[in-house]
């Protein structure tokens, strides 16, 4: 309703369609469940709050080059097996780059 880029009728229906593709794995209740809010907040935006957002959190910039979120998991690893398959074939894949692992890897 705020920008009105999408008729609001195929809106709800283009997110419930992403509701049952995203919890649909946990099962029917979870599913109903977030349906049930969506069409509560639709029913009634008064339900909805508005949340101010800091200016200050617009200005937030990290460090030359920090990417805390790089390798993150890496850090978790324990297990070296593990630590060196993630790093090795884990990360490239996720980063789309699966096609310049080496088949000996």
């Amino acid at each position: 309703r705020l920008s009105n880029v999408v008729p609001l009728d195929d809106a709800v229906a283009l997110l419930k369609a992403s509701i049952v593709k995203t919890y649909g794995y946990k099962g029917d209740d979870v599913v109903a469940k977030n349906i049930d809010l969506l069409e509560a907040v639709v029913s009634d935006p008064a339900t909805l709050i508005k949340i101010d957002i800091p200016e200050s959190w617009k200005k937030v910039q990290l460090s030359t080059g920090e990417k805390p979120y790089e390798n993150r998991h890496n850090r978790l690893l324990d297990d070296e097996k593990m630590r060196k398959f993630m790093t090795d074939i884990a990360d490239p894949v996720s980063r789309l780059e699966g096609d310049d692992i080496p088949v000996s890897k």
